[in-house]
């Protein structure tokens, strides 16, 4: 039996399209400091499409190995950027989240000390002013609970932040037990 290779027809090289992209981008810097921005901009996106294919070539036919680690650093690079902006989005939503809830306990607050100064009054009446405990109560329930909304949506965010990272973690190849 013998093994047979792919032959990619019509596509360069991966280390020739790598050295056209680098040519590209060095003559982009060039043209950059050279005043001439539409030519650099040019040469710059021909050299970021050339980097695309290189990355695309080098993933499914390596032909040397500073291919395969380029292609091994682009998914690397790429994984860490994913995870960046996941965990930053999470973070961001939680913040919100928790500042939402921050804000309703503040306007709470309020509401508490605007009772407790009436429910003093009462008492100091002499009136009856169970309306006024109950309402206090009730107040001091909600913003209970909306502490411990916050503390779980602050949790909820540092796991989905562990589980993103946890993907780009390598993995790890176990032999079985045979016991």
């Amino acid at each position: 039996m013998t093994q047979a290779t792919p032959r990619w027809f019509g596509v360069a090289p991966a280390t020739v399209l790598l050295a056209i992209a680098g040519v590209a981008f060095v003559l982009g810097v060039v043209m950059v400091v050279a005043g001439s921005i539409v030519l650099a901009l040019l040469l710059l996106g021909i050299a970021a499409l050339l980097t695309a294919a290189v990355l695309e070539v080098a993933r499914r036919k390596p032909d040397t190995l500073a291919v395969q680690r380029a292609a091994r650093a682009a998914d690397s690079l790429r994984a860490r950027v994913a995870f960046a902006a996941q965990a930053t989005r999470a973070r961001s939503d939680a913040r919100r989240e928790i500042a939402r809830r921050r804000a309703e306990a503040l306007r709470l607050d309020t509401e508490r000390e605007r009772l407790m100064r009436a429910f003093g009054e009462a008492a100091y009446r002499g009136e009856e002013a169970m309306q006024l405990r109950a309402e206090i109560d009730a107040l001091e329930t909600r913003r209970a609970a909306l502490a411990a909304e916050a503390a779980q949506i602050a949790a909820a965010a540092a796991a989905e932040v562990e589980r993103a990272s946890r993907a780009m973690q390598p993995t790890e190849v176990r032999q079985p037990d045979n016991s």
